[in-house]
């Protein structure tokens, strides 16, 4: 069995000042998993339980610190869909025509929206899965 890995006081500070200054749950469950072993030299079980994390989530934490430093204790990024939103000047200038058109009494509904989007897109909506404007997709999903 490895020796235990002690970690200096001044990395231990380092890391209570990253999890106070965290910015979401999963990055300050982490390194509240490497704060407890570093400050308080619970066991790998005792912090899982205390963090509500599993054994192995807590082991691979310390493992990902020991190679990597602070900045692997905080985890990678995870992936998945940017919300990509307009902003208000963008938003502005997609809505100002509607408005208009629902100012001469014309009823917009959610099919002119599409129309109109697809239009600017190049006549392709804005569906990447949509088999009539995507050539070569599967399309459903």
């Amino acid at each position: 069995m490895r020796p235990r890995t002690e970690i200096p006081a001044a990395q231990v500070g380092a890391i209570h000042r990253a999890m106070l200054a965290a910015s979401g749950k999963s990055a300050f469950q982490r390194l509240q998993c490497l704060w407890l072993r570093a400050s308080q030299d619970l066991s790998t079980e005792a912090i899982a339980q205390t963090v509500g994390l599993s054994v192995s989530h807590v082991r691979r934490v310390w493992s990902e610190y020991l190679r990597g430093g602070l900045a692997a204790g905080q985890g990678r990024p995870k992936g998945g869909r940017r919300h990509q939103n307009l902003t208000l000047a963008q938003e502005r200038a997609v809505l100002v025509g509607w408005q208009e058109q629902a100012r001469r009494g014309r009823l917009v509904t959610a099919r002119s929206i599409k129309v109109t989007m697809r239009n600017a897109w190049g006549g392709r909506c804005l569906i990447r899965r949509c088999v009539a404007c995507w050539p070569g997709t599967s399309g459903g999903g």
